[in-house]
């Protein structure tokens, strides 16, 4: 526990300190002394705040209003010798924990602990709303996904029935290649509609017995034609990759998700690499990942980008955590992706530093393995 106490008198702080280290042996005191150096303990953080009243160029309300601008849930207790009754209603209605007096220094440790389980209870009621607040505006996305994906299926409609009878109307084979090309996109469009409606529903869809080999040259190919040249991107798979079973448009999204964000971590250019190989767990290996030991598949996506900075990588896996700008980014893709392995039964990792990061996927896998 780091304990910030303004106070101007040492001989007072000691005394108090003594019975603070009883009670917690490994506890950090900081004792400030004046407006600057109080503003700079605030910042560099700390768990309970203890003050004195009066100060010579200080006042303790002022050191309250400060605290509780800044750190509103870290508990603010009084230790004083010259707060008086009205002064210490009016330091509670200023949002101070407690006040104790310095001649009733036994009281201070009951007060600290009191303090900071109501301060723990205030941060689960925070998280508790914020949780809430989270589920709430998800289900409004829902509803709104649900819309557009009903009128973006209206659009697509029309454009995959047309197909056939263009084909009829012209044989020519560059033609021939434009149609399937327009065919297989309005495919893919049809198959995120019924992915979202999925998601929508609360239903993932009908899992497949698919080649994860197929889905990697796919993304691989469309990445090429969409990024910049200064990106260059490989794709590696094993001959003799095994099965999976799985959605294949809810993978087609987990990669071309992670393929997007390697490409805006490289603005300069760069290098990224898709790999799909053959991984056997050990039990070991498998409970250090949250799942079960057995055959799977290993999708690796690595890039030369930025890295991932260590204040971002904590929260990568929240859902509307965005570092992009207004309007460039909604904060759900690697939640969503997150998502999308475990309902496969799979895990993901990730590795970075400056110049290098590195997405693990694991899948279980079918037993018999199947070249592509």
């Amino acid at each position: 526990m780091k304990i910030l106490h303004l106070e101007d008198n040492l001989h007072d702080a000691e005394l108090s300190h003594g019975l603070l280290r009883e009670e917690w042996p490994d506890c950090q005191i900081d004792v400030v002394a004046n407006r600057v150096d109080f503003q700079a303990g605030l910042s560099a953080g700390c768990d309970l705040i203890l003050s004195d009243f009066n100060m010579p160029g200080y006042n303790g309300l002022e050191a309250l209003d400060l605290a509780r601008k800044t750190t509103p849930l870290v508990p603010f207790i009084f230790m004083s010798g010259t707060i008086g009754e009205d002064r210490a209603i009016e330091a509670l209605r200023s949002g101070a924990s407690d006040y104790v007096l310095k001649d009733r220094p036994q009281r201070l440790v009951s007060a600290i602990q009191r303090a900071l389980q109501g301060a723990k209870l205030s941060r689960e009621k925070r998280e508790a709303e914020e949780h809430l607040l989270r589920m709430q505006r998800l289900e409004n996305i829902g509803m709104l996904a649900a819309g557009i994906a009903h009128d973006f299926n209206n659009v697509l409609a029309p454009i995959m029935m047309s197909m056939a009878t263009l084909r009829m109307r012209h044989k020519d084979p560059l033609d021939e290649r434009i149609f399937t090309n327009i065919e297989r996109c309005s495919e893919r469009g049809s198959g995120l509609v019924k992915q979202i409606m999925g998601f929508v529903k609360g239903v993932t869809g009908e899992p497949q017995v698919i080649s994860p080999g197929e889905l990697v040259g796919e993304v691989v190919a469309m990445s090429r034609q969409t990024f910049s040249r200064k990106i260059r991107v490989q794709g590696e798979v094993a001959p003799d990759l095994r099965r999976i079973t799985a959605n294949p448009t809810q993978l087609h999204q987990v990669l071309l998700n992670l393929c997007v964000n390697a490409r805006d971590a490289m603005p300069a250019g760069g290098e990224l690499w898709v790999r799909a190989q053959n991984a056997d767990l050990l039990p070991e290996e498998a409970r250090s990942l949250g799942i079960g030991a057995g055959a799977y598949i290993l999708l690796t996506l690595s890039d030369t980008g930025t890295g991932i900075p260590a204040h971002v990588l904590e929260r990568i896996w929240e859902p509307f955590f965005t570092t992009k700008g207004v309007g460039k980014g909604t904060g759900m893709g690697l939640w969503t992706v997150r998502s999308i392995v475990e309902n496969h039964q799979g895990a993901i990792t990730v590795e970075t530093k400056p110049g290098s990061t590195t997405f693990r996927i694991w899948l279980p896998a079918e037993s018999e393995p199947t070249a592509v």
